[in-house]
């Protein structure tokens, strides 16, 4: 008989405990968002003899997801125009449309990265290949073939 109230006291006292509720015991969640963007270039361009400007086909533009104190810079190198065939170059810029000026680089801030994101306009910049006519007088016969390398990089501590 002690045994059987023994064991009872003992299966009471462990219902008790597990029916308790934990008090001030909290588990702390935390997620990270990593900055991100994409960037967006023209494609392949053909360029007609004789045209001293020629849009690119497609724009630059960068969408994306940073912190505010961040912000995206997109530069451009333009290699030679060059014909293998006189193993001769065709000098050329690389131009803003917009205004003409040579294209070195670009900032994209959070605003406007989130904005292009989110399905508005965002920054975008058209660019163009330009070519003086000296330089088309100079050039010799042939197909000529070259690029313009894009290249996009994050900017941390940028002043909001």
């Amino acid at each position: 008989m002690k045994r059987r109230w023994f064991a009872g006291a003992i299966a009471l006292a462990v219902l008790g405990v597990s029916a308790l509720p934990a008090l001030g015991n909290e588990t702390k969640i935390r997620v990270t968002v990593e900055s991100s963007y994409q960037l967006t270039i023209p494609a392949k361009t053909d360029i007609f003899y004789g045209q001293t400007s020629t849009p690119l086909n497609g724009i630059l533009k960068v969408t994306g997801n940073v912190l505010p104190d961040e912000a995206v810079q997109v530069t451009a190198s333009a290699g030679a125009l060059h014909n293998d065939m006189k193993n001769a170059d065709l000098p050329y810029s690389l131009v803003t449309l917009k205004d003409g000026q040579p294209f070195v680089s670009a900032l994209w801030d959070e605003e406007e990265l989130l904005d292009g994101l989110n399905g508005g306009a965002g920054k975008t910049l058209e660019l163009s290949i330009s070519i003086t006519k000296e330089n088309w007088n100079q050039a010799a016969a042939g197909t000529y073939e070259g690029t313009v390398t894009f290249t996009a990089g994050l900017l941390k501590n940028m002043q909001p």
